[in-house]
């Protein structure tokens, strides 16, 4: 069984992952229970202002997803939400009529960072879609931008293929996460 009365979906196991937190890993399935518990945990990972331009999710935003739970006990403690698409047209890295797997959401509870548990969720999700999909793919945004590039290019292993940088010249709005741009005499 998976979280709560939610059953495993993927009875797959992933290749062990060291790992500081002892942690059970599964594909669950969407229950209310489920929803309520990513809803409230993508609120916290909201207010935690990580991420820029990071808004919790809303149900339609998990509905249809793939929903793969890192847990300590019965608590939900991280998840990866992910969905397969076909390629509609090539890219310089896939080739049209490919499926992809693509990571929308990679969370891990403050408490339980650092230990293991993302690179599990991550690797667990990756054999999960392997028979399904030929790439994996995630666009990433983090006020950390080299924490995340050492996550997912060295202790992931995937290869870099584009980044969208900003540079803000005026003051940035709230919504931004009320950042300011410096100014000539800052820097």
């Amino acid at each position: 069984m998976g979280v709560g009365n939610a059953p495993v979906i993927e009875e797959r196991r992933a290749n062990p992952v060291k790992t500081k937190a002892r942690i059970g890993i599964r594909e669950t399935a969407l229950t209310p229970e489920v929803t309520d518990e990513l809803l409230r945990m993508s609120e916290d990972w909201e207010k935690e202002n990580s991420c820029h331009g990071y808004r919790k999710n809303a149900e339609t935003d998990i509905a249809g997803k793939r929903i793969f739970t890192a847990c300590s006990g019965a608590q939900i403690i991280g998840y990866l939400l992910g969905h397969g698409e076909k390629t509609d047209k090539p890219s310089s890295m896939i080739p049209q009529g490919e499926t992809v797997f693509e990571v929308d959401e990679l969370y891990v509870c403050p408490a339980f960072r650092g230990q293991g548990v993302g690179a599990q969720l991550f690797q667990y999700a990756e054999q999960a879609v392997l028979d399904e999909a030929s790439f994996l793919t995630l666009t990433a945004a983090s006020r950390n931008g080299k924490a995340i590039l050492h996550f997912y290019l060295e202790e992931m292993g995937m290869t870099f293929w584009s980044a969208r940088l900003f540079k803000p010249l005026h003051a940035l709005p709230s919504a931004c996460g009320g950042e300011t741009a410096a100014s000539p005499d800052e820097t």
